[in-house]
């Protein structure tokens, strides 16, 4: 019966002291509460990028930039290019800057096709798609370009190049879910 008696107490301290402080669950609380809100925003961008995405796929967007006609950013060209003394095939693009604010920097994204149709090697996303920055200074009216090392073996044309998030040099931003 002491044996019982002393397990009993030692069982007991054990849970008293591994319950938590008021001061541990408020803090508990807290970070819970801060994971929720950082889980909804992304959630809510990807959900944004994942729909524009499908919008590419099922043919409702067809050529640069429709359905962005809020963004900073137009795409005035994009084409596969291929790499000197090498096999591979890279993407380049050329951007101008439409807004009134200096850009610092962008987040683009691209699908491509191969000599068949079908979806090509376009930089590490699958079916076709693929993805890139720019973070140099870009002022407002200004163009630019730049060369994305794809390393794709059958990519064969550039179906559609958008923006997908913006970054300006006061610090706001624009992303895809903004139109």
């Amino acid at each position: 019966m002491a044996k019982d008696l002393t397990l009993l107490v030692i069982v007991i301290a054990l849970f008293v002291r591994c319950s938590p402080s008021a001061e541990e669950k408020a803090r508990l609380a807290t970070l819970k509460k801060e994971q929720s809100i950082k889980d909804s925003i992304t959630t809510e961008k990807n959900k944004a990028e994942a729909k524009l995405i499908l919008d590419i796929e099922s043919g409702k967007v067809l050529k640069d930039t429709i359905g962005l006609s809020k963004s900073p950013v137009k795409i005035t060209t994009s084409k596969i290019v291929k790499r000197e003394y090498s096999n591979y095939n890279d993407i380049h693009l050329s951007y101008k800057n439409i807004s009134k604010k200096p850009i610092a920097a962008i987040k683009f994204r691209w699908k491509g096709i191969d000599a068949f149709g079908d979806p090509a090697e376009m930089g590490g996303y699958t079916d076709g798609t693929g993805g890139g920055f720019a973070d140099e200074l870009l002022g407002p009216g200004k163009s630019s370009s730049g060369t994305w090392e794809i390393l794709s073996r059958n990519a064969k044309k550039v179906t559609i190049a958008w923006p997908i998030e913006i970054v300006f040099s006061d610090g706001s931003k624009w992303y895809i879910n903004n139109n």
